[in-house]
């Protein structure tokens, strides 16, 4: 196929690219044990958490297009690919809020 993809499916390349980047992670945990995996594996929340970063993907793609950038298929995949990876290393820089031990207030 030639010429400029339609926006649907640079949003649909987005979103898989976004879901193989989620992929990722899970294939190594996939030649574990069940017992072994880890718990988070089964947390609904972990769930919902990998479905907004893949639906990232899609609207980082979106937004690309909308400011005029000229996207092929791999490209979107790409760019869909790179909204998981950025989010999570942007919430690996933020600093985590501790509740302090009121046992060890002086």
């Amino acid at each position: 196929m030639t010429g400029r993809l339609g926006l649907l499916e640079l949003i649909i390349w987005g979103l898989f690219g976004g879901l193989l980047a989620e992929l990722a992670g899970l294939f190594e945990i996939s030649r574990t044990a069940p017992a072994d995996r880890p718990y988070w594996v089964r947390s609904p929340f972990y769930w919902i958490v990998a479905a907004v970063k893949v639906l990232a993907g899609g609207v980082v793609v979106l937004a690309y297009d909308r400011s005029g950038m000229s996207l092929n298929a791999i490209v979107a995949m790409n760019v869909g690919a790179s909204a998981p990876l950025a989010l999570k290393t942007v919430s690996g820089a933020i600093p985590r809020r501790t509740t302090p031990d009121p046992s060890r207030v002086n």
